[in-house]
């Protein structure tokens, strides 16, 4: 770096004199420095330029007459070139022959060697000796193709021309070429002209430390840590410095978090293509939802998309609502035909016209749009569009200038267009979505920080402090290689080696000598990096060694959040019943960032404001004012408590708590989880619109089977297993019509999906009947779907207990059985059965039991589950075949536990004491609650044992 201060010191001055770098970056920050350095009052900035710069200014390519050609050009020539092999098939190698006729991904390859075209032309002629292969023959046919386009339309190639010098009187001092990827190129002109001088780089000195990390996370928090220090200890301004990262993409989520939550202000040097912005996705975004046939989750992700100013909001919602509600999942084909699922649910739903009209115009804009002809209808129907689809008034800074970017690619395809219209490509929009997916943009940024650049781009930039991050021999490798489409043979051939630049690059982040020792430079690598194992760049290092060995970021003193992690993790506080209070305070970190602050200040607050003002489910049972929810009384007794039948009231009693095996289940599972699901009501609102669920399917298996079990016992009274076979005829017929008459599920997919699944769901009842014939022949049908409800008083509680029981069918010795069908999964018999420690798990069958044995004075001969999918039976009373239930004898501890159970939960209910007993952890932490409550995040053992005035519970749960 040095070097460069003697020159600018030397030549300021002399105003014919310009100083190029290896970078924009570099060449910036260096004019910016250049006053201080020198001591000039005033610099001319255009005299400090980038080599890509220097190149387009200085160096003229001599094509008198005719206009340089843009990347741009070269892409739509690419493009026509592919049309054109698809037809021909001129091109053997370059574009396989099974290729040739879809060959439109060849096209960015092809595009990107045609600038190297002459350098590789110019090489191989150099070489006598040299034989042109089926490829290389390609390459010739590419070149002849180029060349004559080139000549038709005016156009040259830089690359391909004789090189001079567009100002002979100027002088040029170009720093350090060895990191130029394409220098050999112009080499011969610069090397021996008088108005070059060429420096190189000198590296001098031991070569740098580097600090070796055992993670990628500790390595990133040592930086911060390191950043924070030289700015508060040594007052190092923030934007003094500089840290650079290979793969940076990848790293940019991990650095920003690492910067917030430090505190650290920073800008990011580095650009995105313009489809990864938020507002630059709309194309992309508009591309899928087409290709789709306007799918739920792609227009879903246009529609919501909170970047883009849409002008109605509240309608884009609407339509997403209806989406989900009549389960518009994609298209899908019919009778040769692809439907339009949207269109389709609208005709279903006659009332939403409004609905339907968004919906039209919306895609009629959409499908204009990407089936526009020329780049000029794009622009004239991306407008319509916006005028008709969002609200620019509302959109945001950034938004706006990505778009507005967006649209000044598009003017500039225009251009093009209107020069060169046989260039225009098959599709306009698709080509126009690629070149901003290829287009890098850097917003503006005004903000003040540590510059974040990605690797290579900030090198010989006089930063006061760099920081190397990720030098690992993976990462941050730099090696050039000419004419890289070439196999390595090829290139040797030629005269072409790669070159390893990785030295340059590092040598070239240290800082210069006119900092002093507020100078510095770090250069650090983690053994584990996120795509894997890494070892140290071997710059650095020698076999065997790693490099100084980093401080560990997780256990560094100066690290207030290690401070605090210490100070939690030693007891740093005492929550005794009513005066908690803090200790250690001598430990605890002197400096805390805002995000530790807000959240200790949140929780101190709420530890400190006292129990008896704050109320918690955890640790109490309701008021009995109700002062925080003035209408949860009134829930609770429209969800729970049922009214009594006019002219039934018995000593004025007017409700009856109602008491269900599903609210059973839930309640001894756990409290809150009840309280939370069956009063609150809480769900969780699914922004997908499904296919057919286990739910659904569950509902239409339990449609079949009523109308089956129906016709079962009005045609033959009992089963008879000598008629299986016309009992599986009649399941595949119901099945049928089940199909286009009962939907489980609104929407247009209702018929389609069940239509295709009515194979298989009548080849599962088929097998179902099969095991029906085995265990259970000759049974009469009893009930089916019988709803049974039994009104009584539990310590002066009125209850009414309810429940549906599947099917009962009575064996031949007049035992009625009980039989609950599931989709998939079935109790076992040991969660139906009382345990001794635990109770009953499952309280569904022993509900049943009792309801139908007070409803009938007879005793259940047996009580069985029946798996539809898995073809299965759980055995709870009774013993067909090998199936072992219990008798009914031993049955009773079941219904008794049953009897404590309803006692339990009505006393629990009707008091609102509702804090659950213990804690399941396996529970809690699967529970989809559980961010409610706040249970799993309790932070010791003496917070998790507050809540002990609960309904004890000994069946279970949480």
């Amino acid at each position: 770096m040095d070097q460069v201060i003697g020159i600018l010191k030397n030549e300021i001055s002399r105003r014919h004199v310009c100083f190029v770098f290896p970078s924009g970056i570099a060449a910036d920050l260096w004019a910016r420095k250049a006053g201080e350095i020198t001591g000039a009052r005033s610099v001319a900035l255009n005299r400090f330029m980038a080599w890509d710069r220097f190149k387009e200014t200085a160096i003229l390519a001599e094509a008198p007459g005719k206009l340089p050609v843009s990347s741009v050009i070269r892409k739509l020539f690419a493009k026509k070139l592919v049309q054109k092999n698809a037809a021909e098939h001129f091109l053997q190698t370059l574009i396989p022959g099974e290729y040739a006729k879809n060959g439109g991904v060849f096209a960015s390859s092809l595009a990107a060697l045609l600038p190297v075209l002459g350098y590789w032309d110019r090489r191989i002629q150099k070489n006598k000796q040299y034989k042109a292969d089926a490829e290389d023959q390609d390459l010739i046919r590419v070149k002849t193709h180029y060349a004559a386009f080139l000549e038709e339309n005016g156009l040259f190639e830089p690359s391909w021309q004789e090189l001079t010098l567009r100002e002979k009187h100027k002088k040029y001092y170009i720093f350090f070429p060895e990191v130029m990827e394409d220098y050999g190129e112009y080499e011969g002109l610069l090397e021996n002209h008088g108005s070059f001088e060429i420096i190189r780089l000198r590296q001098e000195g031991e070569r740098p430390k580097l600090r070796w990390h055992s993670s990628i996370r500790a390595e990133l928090r040592d930086t911060v840590l390191e950043i924070r220090r030289l700015h508060e200890a040594e007052a190092v301004p923030y934007e003094d410095m500089a840290v650079n990262i290979p793969q940076l993409d990848e790293l940019a989520p991990y650095v920003r978090r690492e910067f917030f939550l430090y505190d650290i202000p920073f800008r990011m040097g580095a650009g995105k293509p313009l489809t990864e912005y938020g507002a630059g996705r709309l194309f992309t975004l508009i591309h899928t939802c087409v290709n789709s046939n306007f799918s739920f989750a792609s227009l879903k992700a246009l529609l919501l998309n909170i970047h883009l100013p849409w002008a109605r909001p509240d309608r884009n919602r609407e339509l997403i609502e209806f989406g989900i509600s009549h389960n518009c999942v994609s298209a899908y084909h019919e009778n040769g035909r692809i439907k339009d699922v949207w269109q389709e649910a609208f005709a279903i739903s006659s009332r939403e016209e409004l609905l339907r009209q968004y919906y039209e115009t919306l895609k009629k804009e959409l499908l204009a749009l990407t089936g526009a002809k020329t780049f000029i209808e794009l622009r004239r129907f991306y407008f319509s569009f916006r005028n008709s689809s969002l609200d620019m008034s509302r959109c945001g800074p950034e938004s706006d200038n990505v778009l507005a970017r967006c649209i000044e690619e598009l003017s500039g395809l225009i251009r093009i267009e209107e020069e060169y219209p046989a260039l225009i490509p098959e599709s306009p929009f698709a080509f126009y979505l690629s070149l901003l997916g290829e287009t890098k943009y850097v917003p503006d940024q005004n903000k003040e920080g540590v510059n974040l650049f990605p690797y290579r781009v900030a090198a010989a930039a006089p930063f006061r402090c760099h920081f190397v991050l990720n030098a690992s021999q993976n990462a941050a490798s730099v090696v050039y290689r000419p004419l890289d489409f070439l196999r390595q043979d090829k290139r040797r051939n030629i005269g072409l080696e790669d070159a390893d630049v990785s030295g340059f690059f590092f040598s070239l982040y240290r800082t210069p000598s006119f900092f002093g020792e507020k100078g510095r430079q770090y250069y650090s690598a983690s053994e584990e990096a996120l795509s894997g194992p890494a070892i140290p760049h071997s710059f650095f290092v020698s076999a065997g060694d790693k490099g100084e060995p980093g401080e560990p970021a997780e256990a560094r003193e100066d690290d207030p959040f290690y401070r605090e992690k210490r100070w939690w993790a030693e007891g740093g506080y005492t929550a005794a019943a009513e005066k908690p209070a803090l200790r250690n305070l001598m430990d605890f970190p002197a400096l805390l960032f805002p995000v530790q602050r807000k959240g200790f200040q949140n929780w101190f607050s709420l530890l400190r404001g006292g129990r008896k003002s704050r109320f918690s489910l955890l640790s109490a049972q309701f008021p009995g004012s109700w002062p925080f929810l003035s209408s949860l009384e009134e829930k609770i007794r429209n969800s729970q408590w049922s009214s009594v039948p006019e002219g039934s009231e018995k000593e004025g009693i007017k409700f009856r708590l109602r008491v269900s095996a599903t609210g059973l289940n839930d309640f001894f599972t756990c409290s809150l989880f009840w309280f939370f699901k069956r009063i609150l009501r809480v769900e969780e609102y699914s922004l997908e619109a499904e296919l057919m669920n286990d739910r659904s399917l569950g509902d239409v298996y339990h449609k079949i089977l009523k109308n089956l079990f129906e016709e079962i016992r009005r045609r033959d009274t009992r089963f008879l297993p000598e008629h299986l076979a016309e009992y599986q005829s009649w399941a595949k017929a119901m099945t049928e019509a089940a199909a286009k008459e009962f939907h489980p599920f609104q929407g247009p997919l209702a018929i389609p999906l069940l239509s295709a699944q009515s194979r298989a769901i009548a080849r599962r009842i088929a097998k179902l009947l099969e095991t029906e014939a085995r265990y259970f022949p000759r049974y009469t049908v009893a009930d089916l779907e019988k709803s049974i409800d039994k009104a009584c008083e539990i310590d002066s509680i009125p209850v009414l207990l309810t429940g549906r029981l599947d099917r009962v069918s009575v064996s031949g010795d007049d035992e009625p059985i009980i039989i609950d069908y599931k989709s998939n999964d079935m109790p076992s018999k040991n969660d139906s059965l009382a345990q001794e420690k635990t109770g009953i798990s499952n309280y569904q069958m022993a509900m049943y039991v009792k309801l139908y044995e007070e409803k009938y004075p007879v005793k259940t001969g047996g009580a069985f589950f029946i798996s539809i999918k898995q073809n299965d039976i759980a055995a709870i009373i009774g013993k067909p075949l090998r199936k072992q239930g219990v008798s009914r004898e031993q049955f009773q501890p079941t219904l008794e536990a049953l009897e404590t159970g309803i006692r339990r939960f009505a006393g629990a209910v009707t008091k609102m004491a509702l804090s659950p007993p213990r804690i399941n952890w396996k529970t809690c932490s699967d529970c989809f609650y559980k961010k409610i409550c706040r249970t799993t995040y309790f932070l010791n053992a003496e917070l998790r044992g507050a809540g002990k005035t609960g309904v004890e519970d000994k069946s279970g749960g949480c």
